[in-house]
């Protein structure tokens, strides 16, 4: 039962081109909103990212709106793939009914691209990784050059500073 339910659940994707419409639909929203705003990808180029299929999700109960199928695409930045490194940019969903019919989409960029930044990053997190728990105690001396020092790597990685 469940391996003959995943093969029309199956069917229904290629029939109606569910994968191919996602990824026509994905360039089509690259191009329309790299043309309106240059910091769409948050700090990446097109040519940067390796863009990959990732999967069908079947959504059959939802309480607010209509059952779906989910197409996924996932993209990462080309130098972390060549690395080994396979973690994910960010995600494009394409939304449709059971038969074929586009309902919604949505774009998620989850980690934006640090441009002079990184070696500042990589100093705190090498200045942290080692710092003594006695240190975070509101009484112990170095309790207020450690909160600094917090904040301004929040603030410079929340674009605030």
């Amino acid at each position: 039962m469940k391996n003959n339910l995943a093969l029309q659940l199956a069917e229904i994707c290629k029939k109606y081109n569910l994968k191919e419409k996602a990824f026509n639909s994905f360039e089509k929203l690259l191009h329309r909103e790299n043309e309106n705003d240059s910091d769409f990808l948050r700090g990446y180029k097109k040519e940067e990212m390796k863009i990959f299929f990732g999967g069908h999700q079947f959504n059959i109960h939802h309480h607010f709106c209509t059952s779906t199928i989910d197409t996924k695409i996932i993209f990462y930045d080309s130098s972390d793939v060549e690395a080994g490194y396979w973690d994910p940019v960010g995600y494009y969903v394409l939304e449709a009914d059971f038969k074929g019919e586009i309902t919604d989409y949505y774009f998620v960029i989850e980690r934006e691209k640090q441009i002079d930044g990184i070696d500042i990053i990589k100093q705190f997190s090498y200045l942290f990784a080692d710092l003594p728990t006695d240190y975070l105690k509101r009484n112990h001396l170095q309790y207020n050059f450690v909160s600094y020092l917090s904040l301004i790597g929040t603030l410079f990685t929340s674009k605030k500073l």
